[in-house]
């Protein structure tokens, strides 16, 4: 049941990215997965001064709909250990970078795919408070 959750909640902040109205991980919609104040955590150079779930959700939906419109993602493994309450994604990102975005580079028009894994803690109540994504930015 909790890696259902947990791959609802992928899918969620994927649809707030791209939909026009989706609620982001710190919205209404997104109570139902994370707490209020879930933190994010990423040792990546474009991610380094968010530091909250809702803060990424508002970032990844910059990306989709301004600096990269189209991008998908591929879920391709996924994986619950109930000791530590933790699930563990693994996905690949893919994406022409065709807007202009403040603190990226000016639009190359290159496509590219992009490997990460998300690491998402569950708290004893069920709801999703820390994420941390493993991510190389600079080969993206």
């Amino acid at each position: 049941v909790c890696l259902q959750m947990l791959l609802s909640f992928s899918m969620h902040v994927r649809a707030a990215g791209v939909g026009k109205n989706a609620d982001t991980p710190g919205g209404s919609q997104g109570r139902h997965y994370c707490t209020q104040d879930a933190i994010f955590r990423a040792q990546a150079e474009p991610l380094q001064d968010i530091k909250t779930v809702s803060g990424y959700a508002e970032w990844m939906k910059d990306i989709a709909v301004v600096a990269m419109p189209g991008c998908s993602y591929e879920l391709n493994s996924c994986s619950f250990d109930p000791e530590t309450s933790t699930a563990t994604f693994s996905g690949t990102f893919r994406g022409t970078h065709t807007g202009h975005l403040q603190g990226l580079p000016a639009p190359t028009h290159k496509s590219m795919d992009t490997e990460y894994v998300y690491n998402m803690h569950v708290n004893a109540h069920g709801k999703v408070d820390r994420i941390t994504k493993v991510w190389h930015s600079a080969w993206a």
